[in-house]
């Protein structure tokens, strides 16, 4: 299968804001990895057939449908997040994305980098703290609520949003156990941050990439459609269907 990485089209902000139920304050595209490439930091976001323990990677795709609702919103800022595997010798998924995003046209100054997150429910604790603080600034524009998107693979949205709910109910035990470590108070302020999300009356809403470059491209729904088709692709989905029922039992002990 050839993979055609940039699918064109036409899109508008109306089509986005009716599909995230309203208007955005932020968009946070989650980390999916990086690979090897020829380009300038060496690395690029994976495509969906890559060299990786999983079998199928897509996270360029991430990027390319956060790339598409930046170009219709040019006052919404973005969060890219994920780290690096090998600190000192590759470069922070969060800086790979940023910079295909740049090289895109998205202004620089509208992303900010969280290269230290790296795992899934790191980066449902962030999102919380971001909305809490987005909804703090509501009080002072008289908005009844503030929306963040987050943006991942399809794959990747049930296990990503079930992080999100767990730690919204208090379980503090899908965080790496280096917060405890690091941080003897981690628990209280934990908790405190849960209650100060509560209070924000801030929204977030999941969309898989797949979806928003669907809005652009009907034909990406064909090319994606033949993705899910492919033996590595039902192997992914296994293993996060796994690790959702994980997380449901306290099983858990993957910590992507």
């Amino acid at each position: 299968m050839v993979e055609n990485s940039e699918f064109r089209g036409k899109v508008n902000r109306a089509s986005y804001e009716s599909m995230f139920g309203g208007a955005p304050d932020a968009i946070y595209i989650l980390g999916g990895g990086i690979e090897k490439d020829g380009g300038a930091l060496g690395f690029r976001s994976p495509l969906f057939f890559s060299n990786n323990a999983d079998g199928v990677g897509g996270g360029r795709y991430r990027m390319l449908a956060v790339r598409d609702v930046a170009s219709t919103m040019s006052d919404v800022p973005i969060f890219t997040s994920g780290g690096s595997a090998y600190p000192g010798k590759t470069p922070a998924t969060a800086d790979v994305v940023a910079h295909e995003l740049i090289l895109r046209g998205v202004d620089q100054g509208r992303i900010t980098r969280f290269p230290d997150v790296m795992t899934t429910s790191m980066e449902m604790l962030q999102i919380i703290q971001l909305a809490a603080n987005f909804g703090r600034m509501t009080l002072f524009d008289q908005r009844d609520e503030s929306r963040i998107i987050v943006v991942t693979n399809e794959y990747h949205q049930a296990r990503a949003e079930r992080f999100f709910w767990l730690l919204l109910q208090g379980n503090s035990w899908v965080l790496p156990a280096r917060f405890f470590e690091d941080n003897e108070s981690f628990e209280e302020s934990f908790q405190q941050t849960m209650i100060d999300f509560v209070r924000s009356n801030a929204q977030i809403t999941f969309q898989s990439c797949e979806s928003i470059l669907t809005v652009k491209d009907p034909l990406f729904a064909d090319f994606f459609a033949s993705v899910k088709a492919t033996p590595e692709y039902a192997r992914r989905e296994r293993l996060e269907g796994q690790g959702f029922l994980g997380l449901n039992k306290k099983e858990y002990t993957s910590r992507v």
